[in-house]
C-alpha cells in the first residue's frame, strides 16, 4: 500500500490532558468566544496559568479554552471520547489515532513522538482508516476519484430529481436524439400518455449534462492551424563580409548511430553544416557539397579552398574546376584536423 506524507495542523492529541486548548483566536468560530466565569486554572509541567476565555473550535465543533501563551493546540483524548468521538488505533497496521463523529473521520498521525492532526484530503484519511481496520487490499497502489452529479442535484426537490431520471431514461429509449428534438417530440405529443414534460428534460440536462452518446461521433476534430513559415536568414554584418569574404571550408563524412552525414565547417566564422547522406556515391557527395556552396554564396561568401581527407580525391579531382575552388587534401592516412575536432564536438552531443 502506498503511504503519503502530509503537513500537520498544529493540533496534538494528548492522553494526559483533561481539556481542549487553542492558542489563537482564529481557531474559534466567529462570535463564539466568551468569558469563563471565575476563570479556569490549570497546571502543566512548565507552570500554572489562569485562563479567562473559551469558545467553539472550528474543526471539531466543541468547547476549547484559549491560551495565547501556549505553544501548541491540544485535543484531550479523554474529552473527545466523552464528547461522543469514536477513537480507533491499530499500531500493527497504522501508527495513527482515528477519531470519528457524525460520519467524519480525522487522523492524528505519529510524528517525533507526538500525534498531531494531519492535514490531508478526506479521501486519503479514509484510505488510511480502511488500511488500519484491515478493510483495504494490500495490492492496491492507488485510488481513483470518480466525478459524480450529486452536487448538481442540490437545489432540486426529490420529486424533481425522480422525474429528471425518468426523462433521461426515456431520452435514451428514443436513441438519444438530442435534447431539443426530444422536447419537440414531447411538445408534439408524439408519445401517447407520456408523463415526461419539457421541464423534466431541462432539469435532467442541468443535472446530468449532455449525454455522451450524443457527443460521440458528432464533433469534428479541430485541425491545427498550420504554422507560418518563418524566414530565419540572418543579415550578415558588413564588417564580417569585408574581412572574411573568402573562406576556407573543411568537409568530411561523419557517422552517428550508423547514419552517414556530410559535414562541413569553415575556418573563419565557424559555420557548421550537416546533411544526411543516403549513400556514399559520387553523385550524393557532389549534391551535398553543392548545397553547402549555395548557402555560402547566398550570404555573399566565396569558398576559396576546400580542405578534406585524401579519400575525397577521386571525387573532387574531376569537378574542382567546375566548382572554381582549390582542393587541399590531407596526407594519406591522416585526417584534416579542423573538421575532425568539429566532428568530436558534434558526436559528444549524442
Amino acid at each position: 500500500m502506498m503511504l503519503f506524507q502530509h503537513n500537520n495542523t498544529g493540533i496534538h492529541l494528548d492522553s494526559g490532558s483533561t481539556f481542549h486548548l487553542r492558542t489563537n483566536e482564529d481557531d474559534f468560530k466567529e462570535g463564539s468566544l466568551q468569558g469563563i466565569h471565575g476563570g479556569f486554572h490549570y497546571a502543566s509541567n512548565v507552570e500554572g496559568r489562569n485562563l479567562y476565555r473559551e469558545g467553539i473550535d472550528k474543526v471539531f465543533d466543541y468547547v476549547c479554552k484559549l491560551d495565547t501563551r501556549a505553544s501548541n493546540n491540544v485535543n484531550s483524548l479523554s474529552n473527545m471520547v466523552k464528547d461522543g468521538f469514536d477513537v480507533f488505533m491499530d499500531t500493527k497496521r497504522e501508527n495513527s489515532f482515528f477519531v470519528t463523529r457524525n460520519g467524519t473521520t480525522w487522523r492524528f498521525g505519529h510524528r517525533n513522538g507526538l500525534y498531531p492532526l494531519v492535514d490531508e484530503p478526506a479521501m486519503v484519511t479514509t484510505m488510511f482508516h480502511d488500511h488500519a481496520r484491515g478493510l483495504d487490499n494490500d495490492d492496491v497502489q492507488g485510488y481513483c476519484a470518480l466525478q459524480s452529479v450529486e452536487k448538481n442535484k442540490e437545489g432540486f426537490t426529490n420529486k424533481q430529481v425522480k422525474r429528471a431520471n425518468v426523462a433521461r431514461s426515456g431520452y435514451h429509449m428514443m436513441g438519444a436524439p438530442g435534447a431539443e428534438l426530444f422536447k419537440l417530440a414531447i411538445r408534439g405529443n408524439f408519445f401517447k400518455n407520456c408523463p415526461i414534460t419539457e421541464e423534466d428534460v431541462n432539469i435532467s440536462e442541468k443535472i446530468y449534462g449532455p449525454s455522451v452518446s450524443t457527443i460521440k461521433g458528432k464533433q469534428k476534430q479541430k485541425r491545427p492551424t498550420p504554422k507560418a513559415v518563418v524566414d530565419d536568414w540572418i543579415e550578415m554584418p558588413k564588417e564580417l563580409l569585408k574581412h572574411n569574404s573568402n573562406l576556407d571550408l573543411c568537409i568530411d563524412i561523419m557517422f552517428i548511430n550508423n547514419v552517414a552525414f556530410f559535414v562541413s565547417i569553415d575556418k573563419a566564422i565557424k559555420f557548421r553544416f550537416s546533411t544526411e547522406l543516403k549513400d556514399r556515391t559520387k553523385d550524393a557527395i557532389y549534391k551535398s557539397i553543392d548545397e553547402i556552396l549555395r548557402i555560402y554564396n547566398h550570404a555573399e561568401f566565396r569558398i576559396k579552398t576546400i580542405y578534406c581527407d585524401n579519400e575525397f580525391k577521386p571525387v573532387f579531382d574531376d569537378m574542382k574546376d567546375n566548382m572554381d575552388v582549390t582542393m587541399n587534401y590531407a596526407a594519406p592516412g591522416k585526417h584534416e584536423p579542423t573538421i575532425e575536432r568539429s566532428n568530436q564536438t558534434l558526436k559528444g552531443l549524442f
